[in-house]
Parts: structure tokens; sequence; C-alpha cells
């Protein structure tokens, strides 16, 4: 899984441990692994002034400064938003590896009435960070005071994903994509693991007694399941010699995609 969407489905989870139960890990910033290359995280709101010309206020220099300004901002509760995409060129699994890429995560801090989103923007500072801190992040509250609609977003949903994966585990299978075939079956143990966290990069991406077991099994097995990258990922594949299975690989690979955004989407929100 990308280091961006992580970041973002782990500000979801935390920040609603604080804003509904008052609770937070002392270290959850900057100790939590979502944040290992990050040199700085914050938040803010663009403010016209007289002027018209826009005004950054910074409502949170780190991710537990926004959670307390959320809560004493009498926000509800913190969403995972999710939608596609809509440029036809790229589909929006193949472009997943990308910064930015994969569809639009957003964040939706939900009050009473209304909603606010905010996007993350990463960018590089320093390469050579002699401990590895390269990106710096801010999340903009990009629109705001948005009536609040149930659902947020609707994928189709034909089969599980736990069935999927392992429609397309046996697609590797039949074709001896052997390292594949592994990694899939690594996902699928993760629906039968009582620590489904473990092996994952990223085991502390959520606050585990907020979850039942089962939506632990299905977080992390999305987590495990997800092998849209660049170079060298299940998304460079593609180019089999037999028409039918190549149509049946690209299927096959936006189908299992658009199962593991609806589980980490519906997951997280639980």
């Amino acid at each position: 899984m990308d280091g961006t969407t992580a970041q973002l489905l782990s500000l979801v989870s935390y920040g609603n441990e604080y804003i509904i139960n008052g609770n937070l890990e002392a270290d959850y910033y900057p100790k939590n692994s979502v944040f290992q290359y990050c040199k700085n995280v914050d938040f803010y709101k663009l403010k016209l002034t007289v002027f018209k010309k826009s005004k950054k206020i910074i409502v949170g220099n780190d991710p537990i400064e926004w959670f307390q300004y959320l809560k004493k901002d009498e926000c509800k509760k913190l969403k995972v938003f999710y939608q596609h995409s809509k440029q036809e060129k790229l589909k929006d699994y193949m472009a997943a590896g990308f910064v930015g890429g994969g569809g639009q995560w957003l964040i939706e801090s939900v009050y009473s009435d209304y909603s606010d989103f905010w996007s993350g923007q990463w960018r590089v500072e320093n390469r050579s960070d002699p401990d590895s801190k390269i990106w710096l992040v801010s999340y903009e509250a990009i629109s705001r005071r948005n009536e609040v609609d149930e659902p947020q977003f609707i994928l189709s949903k034909s089969l599980t994903l736990e069935n999927k994966i392992k429609e397309i585990e046996a697609f590797a299978r039949e074709n001896n994509l052997n390292s594949w075939v592994d990694w899939f079956a690594t996902a699928l143990n993760t629906f039968e693991s009582n620590k489904p966290y473990e092996d994952f990069y990223h085991p502390d991406m959520v606050v585990l007694k907020n979850y039942p077991l089962q939506t632990q099994q299905m977080i992390f097995g999305a987590c495990k399941a997800w092998v849209f990258g660049g170079m060298g990922s299940w998304n460079d594949i593609g180019g089999f010699n037999d028409k039918e299975k190549n149509d049946r690989y690209y299927k096959l690979t936006e189908e299992l995609y658009d199962e593991v955004i609806f589980a980490l989407v519906n997951g997280i929100n639980r």
C-alpha cells in the first residue's frame, strides 16, 4: 500500500479516537509508522482577505493539534471519502502507484449539518535528509460546509474482497506467476488470522480496539492485496500474447482495485 493512503486512513482512525472518545496515544505523532518519512504534517484553510487574496490559516501544525482543533470546533467524526477520477486514458488502478493518482482520497470532517473535505499534498523537501524524512505534507480544507449526504460514494460490488482475491490468485497460479500467488495467498491468510495486522508494513495504522476482528481482517486483507504500483508491480505484468487472457487480467485487476477500495473505506468508516 502507498504511504499517502495509509497516512490518510490512519488520520481518520486516530482522529476519531480523539474526537469521539477523547483518547490519543501520546506518541502517535511523529512515532506512528505512517509518518516515518515525513518532516512535517500540517493542516490549513484558505481565507479571502478584504482584497480578495487568499490567506493561509494554519489550524494544526501537526496531526495532534488538528485533532484538538476539530474537537473544539465541534466536529462529530472523521470519515474516509473516495471517488474515481473522471479521466479515461489511464485507469485509476494503473495510476494508483503515483502520488496523487488512483482516484481522489479525501478526509471528511462531519459536523451536525455539514461536512468539510481535506486533501493531502505531498512534496519532497530534501532527498538527502539523514533521517530519510524527505516529505512535507499539508492537508487543505478544499471544500467547506457541504451538506451531509449518505452514502458518499458508490462502487459496483459484485463479489466480496476475499472471493476476488481467490479469483485473481487462481489466475496468477494458472499463468505461473508464482511470486504473485504467494502475495495473494498472504492476503487471503489475513482473513483467518487473529492478528491480521501482522506482516503489514504499517501494523499501527489504525486504533485496533475500535474495530472488531472481522473488520480488522477486511482492512488489513485489503492492505495486503494492494498490488497497484509502478514498475515491478502487478500493474506492470500486462501484455499477454493471448487476447482473452490479457482481457481477463485487466478485468480482474480493475475489479480487485474496486474491492480493495470498498473494503478500506467501509472498514475504516465503521
